[in-house]
């Protein structure tokens, strides 16, 4: 069995290299200070780059703060170095991303955050382990959809009727980009087990899970977090142009919301495809240097079809919500005398 403790180191003990591969590698002896869940505190030595090989980049240096395994050996326990500890950066990162938003946007910047953190609750405590049980990933995503749709829309701009709005096309156009991505993996031939992160799945105990299913289903989370900007921005412009001219006609509100519209859609798809591309790079990279394969051949791969699909979905749900959440919000608002009472969800209709 493997225990886990947070450690710091408190001297390099020694420094050398050896031969792993043939190559050469760094190795270091450390003495560091860890901390069991109970509170004790004790030193011990580990290895660092003897079991594996580490660069000159992954040294560590005195006062660190690093994760320590044990495990046992034919001498009693082993302690290794298993990774850098990144806790505490991270946490002051996340708590500066949470001061600005609180900051800039107050009590809705709440909201927000209390609605972040339930998405992330749904995706680990819910769809996870559902998926993991093995319930279907498409299904259970979907469910997930819904709940983390329902609580980020009403937590972060209000229980009013113009979210309700933003909601139901969310989930309309959230249906369609389904129905894409389903007929999309069926057309393809799509199996769902090209990256390595599915290779892990099934080499360790989980090969009961749906591999076109878990695909689908990733395509579906990640289509809905690009839905809620377009479908609340386009609400709102459709509710200031009538708050605009009260007077205006049904056609010219439609005209000028899906003028706005297409302006977002312009800016965000690329947003939407450089976020992609980014997360994909180093894919790309691997792709490109392999000079010997047309790149028909390269966009033919499954690895890198299941990211074409992905983007490209993404990207048509994004389009489509502009009309269809246009199309809902001005048949609804068009017909109220005062909009500003339907913003501040005192409108009774």
């Amino acid at each position: 069995m493997t225990t886990y403790y947070r450690a710091k180191i408190e001297k390099i003990v020694s420094e050398n290299t050896t031969n792993i591969s043939g190559a050469p590698t760094p190795v270091q002896q450390l003495l560091v200070k860890i901390s069991d869940p109970a509170g004790k505190i004790s030193e011990v030595t580990v290895r660092h780059g003897q079991l594996y090989t580490i660069s000159n980049d992954e040294k560590l240096t005195e006062g660190q703060s690093v994760i320590v395994s044990s495990s046992d050996g034919p001498e009693g326990l082993v302690y290794n170095v298993y990774d850098v500890d990144r806790s505490t950066p991270l946490l002051l990162l996340c708590g500066l991303f949470i001061g600005i938003v609180v900051w800039l946007t107050r009590k809705r910047g709440v909201g927000a955050i209390i609605g972040l953190a339930i998405t992330l609750a749904t995706l680990t405590y819910l769809i996870v382990p559902l998926v993991v049980k093995g319930y279907s990933p498409t299904l259970v995503s979907l469910g997930g959809a819904l709940i983390i749709a329902s609580t980020s829309l009403f937590l972060a701009h209000g229980f009013k009727k113009t979210t309700f709005l933003a909601w139901v096309s969310t989930i309309a156009t959230l249906l369609i980009a389904t129905g894409l991505a389903a007929l999309s993996i069926y057309v393809l031939r799509m199996t769902g087990s090209a990256s390595e992160e599915t290779l892990y799945l099934t080499m360790g105990g989980f090969e009961h899970i749906e591999l076109k299913g878990l695909l689908l289903g990733g395509m579906i989370i990640g289509t809905l977090g690009v839905l809620d900007d377009v479908t609340t921005a386009q609400v709102s412009a459709v509710v200031e142009l009538k708050n605009a001219n009260k007077n205006i006609t049904k056609k010219q509100l439609m005209h000028h919301a899906m003028q706005i519209g297409k302006e977002h859609i312009l800016a965000v798809v690329n947003t939407l495809i450089l976020a992609y591309a980014g997360g994909s790079l180093p894919l790309f990279i691997i792709f490109t240097v392999t000079g010997d394969i047309p790149v028909w051949v390269l966009l033919n791969g499954e690895m890198l079809v299941e990211e074409i699909v992905r983007t490209l979905v993404g990207s048509i749900a994004l389009i489509l919500a502009v009309p269809i959440t246009t199309i809902l919000a001005v048949h609804y608002i068009h017909k109220i005398s005062d909009p500003e009472l339907l913003v501040a969800g005192l409108h009774k209709h």
